[in-house]
């Protein structure tokens, strides 16, 4: 019995200390945001550092429990279909929603179990948050969400979401091309079809990177893509020896063959002297040692 008087009542079962200390967003905090957000919390992230935690913390996420049946998209591993523009109006009437769990601990994480039918995965695109910064594929929350509504034309809603951190900007200048090319798919097909075209163009570029005659100063910066090799050919050919066409022929001198063709001289210039209309492909043209 309580101080008061009171037996004290037992603890809901069910309750997420997690999120005792932010509270439970209201469904008016973004009365204007166009898609519903929602994601199931399995425990296993840093709360200071979840992505996932600030957005509900700000109104915009709203959190699910285990028992709780999700009529929208989900963003979880056990989705087979590449999320694509196709699935906008399910997300505007229903809501999008993430699963949010340690990269680490994936294969322990039984997602079979949350109450959804209509499960995605997002194509290929390279983290920007400052955990895994650089990592395909490792997106965290806010990441995953903001790419699907930017595929789904809702740019402006994409960036509402990363503005709300430090290093939200960098997510759309490392993947503008991959989302620009995504947002104009039809259906999933042509989703995993592009998906498939990016792969194949980074495996190339990484097999030609490891090419023995590949130059990471000639051929780009290898923190970027790399570039074509840019070549220069002189417009004059090497003088050809003169001939005397007035001095004595020998009868027994051997027959000499008949001379090759000069070639041009191929000079493979440094990104110093290409200019600094190339400084846009990755080459610094300052500072370049001569």
């Amino acid at each position: 019995m309580g101080k008061n008087g009171k037996v004290p009542q037992k603890e809901k079962r069910g309750k997420n200390k997690r999120f005792d200390r932010v509270g439970q967003p209201s469904a008016h905090d973004h009365p204007e945001f166009p898609v519903r957000l929602a994601m199931w919390d399995f425990g296993q992230c840093d709360p200071k550092r979840c992505s996932g935690i600030k957005l509900k913390r700000l109104g915009y996420v709203r959190v699910l429990n285990l028992r709780d049946t999700f009529h929208g998209l989900v963003l979880s591993p056990i989705g087979t279909q590449i999320i694509s523009p196709e699935d906008k109006e399910l997300a505007l009437s229903s809501g999008l929603a993430v699963v949010d769990c340690s990269w680490k601990q994936l294969d322990h994480t039984d997602v079979t179990q949350l109450k959804a039918r209509h499960h995605r995965v997002l194509p290929y695109l390279v983290a920007a948050n400052t955990v895994n910064f650089g990592k395909p594929w490792r997106l965290n929350c806010a990441e995953a969400l903001a790419a699907c509504l930017a595929i789904f034309g809702m740019q402006d809603a994409a960036d509402e979401l990363l503005n709300q951190f430090k290093w939200g900007h960098s997510f759309f200048e490392q993947n503008g091309d991959y989302i620009d090319a995504y947002k104009t798919a039809r259906s999933a097909q042509e989703m995993t079809d592009m998906q498939n075209f990016f792969l194949n163009e980074l495996k190339e570029e990484a097999e030609q990177m490891q090419d023995e005659n590949y130059d990471p100063i000639i051929d780009g910066n290898p923190n970027r893509r790399p570039v074509k090799r840019h070549i220069y050919i002189p417009k004059e050919y090497p003088e050809e020896p003169k001939s005397n066409p007035d001095a004595p022929v020998d009868p027994n001198a051997p027959a000499q063959p008949a001379p090759e063709a000069p070639k041009p001289v191929v000079n493979v210039l440094s990104p110093k002297d290409l200019g600094s209309d190339y400084s846009d492909n990755g080459y610094c043209t300052e500072d370049e040692d001569d």
